[in-house]
């Protein structure tokens, strides 16, 4: 995949931590968007090369940055296994 640096310029972040949960969070920037909404779709993998993809359902893989809150995106990833390494990534479509 290309560097995303240019569509996330606050990177990512998590919060919130639970042993089977966590709240991711990005704010995606296009200036070749129009305005309005973008949708992201959220990546979660147990190994940094995104090889080993974790399935997500589809409320939690396909995020709305709404305009409206300044084109800013979370999600709360539910189900995961506690004391384990996850890697995430977001996607501008």
């Amino acid at each position: 995949l290309l560097d995303g640096s240019a569509y996330f310029p606050q990177s990512v972040a998590s919060g919130d931590p639970r042993p089977d949960s966590v709240i991711l969070w990005t704010r995606v920037e296009d200036a070749a968007a129009a305005a309005g909404d973008l949708e992201l779709t959220l990546e979660l993998a147990t190994d940094p090369e995104f090889t080993a993809m974790v399935e997500l359902d589809a409320a939690s893989a396909t995020i709305a940055a709404r305009e409206m809150f300044d084109r800013c995106a979370k999600a709360k990833v539910k189900g995961l296994q506690p004391a384990t390494t996850y890697y995430y990534r977001f996607v501008h479509n």
